[in-house]
């Protein structure tokens, strides 16, 4: 491991890079480097190997993004990929793109991405589209690789981004047998937050000679962010964190252990009415896309999340982070951090510490270099505050939340996510490195004005209750005996006793008839009968009848799916459910431990349809082949979103007409509505369908 000092770059300008390169990375407004990239740049340049650590929002994007356009300077017409990214999560894929896509503003420089989630004949016609440089998770290159031959026999660059998450979840294994399939003569680069203990896992991917940028400690958080350690018990957190959400005016990026927890915490918000979406690994990629774009647009307050956006998602506006549960690793801490207080901006990330996690937060500032204080300068980056939030600014929250109890559907909620808790406990490992304990007594010092003004309430009313007077019973009455107002109270006296006293005047009554229409005696405008009248139907029924018409396009729809799938499955005896017997038993796990089947060979039946064929590395590029998958991915590509290029097609896949009437528009709010609730787990859908029976009732 070469760890030579090596010449410092001032700006772009003095980097060597290609004009149309430079007038792009201007445009977006980079006029200075940050100094991971004025350190890692030049050796890049100069075809050193790299392992890169810096802290999150330094411009480690940019950092490798910059030398790989800068090498590969335009497209190649020879066919095959020059430029391998791998990362461990879809949110990162897509992230990287944008940005890539900015930097080759003013080259003719291609990408493809290939991650999982996304269908694989958009992919086929992306790759014989020849890219210059490849976007991927490592499950799905790995089917690309065994199922369609992709070849890497040309990559001049693999990057590694998130190089310690890509080995630490399981995704060791898969980048060995990527390697496989990699020349020998390439250039390696590997970025990360943070940097394992032993490099041995980095130098099995295939480093040499490679060069260790480290600009400063590797646990270590911006000087712009500020830490607050809030005291709260376990029943208090969830008041405390509506309380704190309401404190704040920007928007907060909440982080819980598990994805029932995010589920819980998502429907208790919305009951204090509190906008918020959220996202987890196990949610659809469409509605986790969605989710996120409502929080970009600004549209909701609050983005409750797992782990998982705390890599790669980049949400630059972040201004609050809150640790609802605390993580026992440092690294994890760091990372969920990282999600503010990027590129020089102010941020504020505040956690809800237990009795039981007191400990972890000291062994974390052991490790980012900060002094856990009670008093002091707030904006001195050295130093975290901690101490306890007063239950007296939580009780109305608190009180919201017990008549919350009787709420079946959050009682639900809370059991699961209790239970998940539990387990995440157990799996947590402990802080071996502090045995001291903190003094829990203490107020945080964002409250002690607050608990200032309600403890001199508290004193104001306790002087009224403690009130004597000088003056006895006696003393009062003989003041009040010699006031100058006592004769007007006389007069006073006099004059109500007059009225008293004064006869009330009498008034004829008038003798009203007698007669009254005994047959006639309903009114039938106040009347209302005990038993209907089956001839008659009331306003009410006419105006929310349901209709065939109306019933139908859900029904029929979702019937002969039913009947076409239930023909394919058979029951299993020894798996003790319904089985496609045509579907291989052969699977493979893609990215994050998601199932994929093989043996469907997708590719050769994409082939059949499309007749394109991928062309071999090393061969000429074929203009009319690659244009015709071009137009063919950008079809695909609009009638994803809806669109298509003939009223026929539009009529076949039941394409969106451009104007709809008010019931069509109904319709299409209830289909969505039912396949969102078609793709909820059972647990949760069987409670909102016995809440939707019990409204109807």
């Amino acid at each position: 491991m070469d760890q030579t000092k090596v010449k410092k770059s001032g700006g772009f300008e003095s980097m060597g890079l290609i004009p149309e390169l430079y007038r792009a990375i201007k445009n977006q407004g980079f006029n200075v480097p940050t100094p991971i990239q004025r350190k890692a740049i030049p050796q890049i340049l100069a075809g050193r190997d790299i392992v890169a650590c810096s802290k999150t929002g330094s411009g480690k994007t940019a950092a490798f993004l910059i030398p790989l356009i800068n090498k590969l300077q335009n497209h190649s017409t020879v066919v095959g990929i020059r430029g391998l990214i791998l990362l461990p999560t879809r949110e990162l894929a897509l992230q990287i793109a944008s940005v890539l896509k900015a930097l080759c503003k003013f080259t003719d420089i291609q990408y493809s991405i290939m991650v999982g989630g996304h269908g694989f004949e958009g992919q086929f016609e992306s790759l014989a589209s020849n890219p210059d440089i490849l976007i991927c998770t490592p499950g799905r290159v790995l089917q690309h690789l065994l199922e369609d031959r992709l070849k890497l026999s040309r990559v001049q660059m693999v990057i590694y981004d998130e190089a310690d998450y890509l080995f630490e979840m399981g995704l060791a294994d898969q980048l060995k047998q990527i390697l496989i399939h990699l020349p020998s003569q390439k250039q390696s680069l590997m970025f990360s937050a943070t940097i394992p203990e032993q490099l041995s896992m980095f130098a099995s991917v295939g480093l040499k000679d490679y060069i260790f940028c480290k600009l400063d400690k590797e646990f270590q958080l911006p000087d712009t962010m500020q830490l607050h350690f809030l005291l709260a018990a376990n029943d208090n957190k969830l008041s405390a964190l509506i309380y704190l959400i309401r404190q704040l005016e920007d928007t907060c990026l909440v982080f819980a252990s598990t994805r029932f927890l995010v589920d819980m915490l998502s429907y208790a918000l919305n009951k204090f009415h509190i906008s918020s979406v959220h996202v987890y690994g196990k949610m659809d990629q469409l509605d986790r896309k969605e989710q996120l774009d409502n929080f970009k647009r600004n549209q909701v307050k609050v983005l409750i999340v797992t782990d998982l956006a705390s890599r790669g998602i980049d949400l630059p506006f972040v201004a609050n982070v809150i640790h609802y549960d605390y993580p026992s690793n440092p690294k994890i801490f760091i990372h969920r951090s990282g999600r503010t207080a990027r590129a020089g901006k102010a941020g504020y990330v505040y956690a809800l510490i237990s009795s039981d996690e007191i400990l972890y937060i000291k062994e974390t500032m052991i490790y980012v270099g900060r002094k856990l204080v009670n008093e002091g300068d707030i904006n001195d980056p050295s130093l975290a505050f901690y101490g306890s939030l007063p239950i007296e600014l939580l009780m109305q929250n608190q009180e919201k939340l017990n008549d919350l109890n009787d709420d079946i559907e959050f009682q639900n909620y809370k059991d699961i996510a209790t239970r998940a808790n539990e387990k995440f406990r157990k799996t947590r490992g402990s802080a071996k490195k502090v045995k001291t304990n903190i003094d829990t007594s203490l107020v945080h010092p964002l409250f002690k004005d607050k608990i200032q003004v309600e403890e001199d309430t508290k004193d104001m009313l306790n002087q009224i209750k403690n009130f004597k007077s000088s003056q006895s019973v006696i003393e009062i009455k003989k003041f009040e005996q010699n006031s100058k107002s006592d004769p007007f109270m006389k007069a006073v006296s006099h004059l109500k006793d007059v009225q008293k006293r004064k006869p009330i005047p009498k008034i004829e009554l008038k003798e009203q008839p007698k007669s009254l229409n005994i047959e006639n005696f309903m009114d039938q405008k106040f009347f209302i009968p005990t038993q209907r009248d089956p001839t008659k139907k009331s306003e009410f029924e006419d105006l929310h009848k349901i209709t065939v018409e109306d019933i139908n396009p859900f029904v029929i729809s979702d019937e002969t799916d039913a009947l076409r799938k239930k023909k394919q499955m058979v029951w299993d005896k020894e798996k003790k459910k319904y089985v496609n017997p045509k579907a291989t038993q052969q699977q493979d796990k893609e990215d994050r431990g998601m199932k994929v089947e093989k043996g469907k060979q997708n590719f050769k039946k994409w082939q059949k349809q499309t007749s394109i064929q991928l062309q071999n590395v090393g061969e000429e590029e074929d203009q009319q082949m690659v244009s015709r998958a071009k137009e063919l991915f950008k079809r695909r590509q609009m009638r994803s979103k809806g669109y298509y290029f003939n009223q026929e097609e539009g009529q076949q896949r039941g394409g969106k007409q451009e104007i709809k009437r008010p019931e069509q528009l109904l319709k299409s709010k209830k289909i969505k509505k039912n396949l969102k609730l078609k793709n909820m787990e059972k647990g949760k859908r069987r409670q909102i369908e016995k809440k939707h029976r019990k409204n109807k009732l």
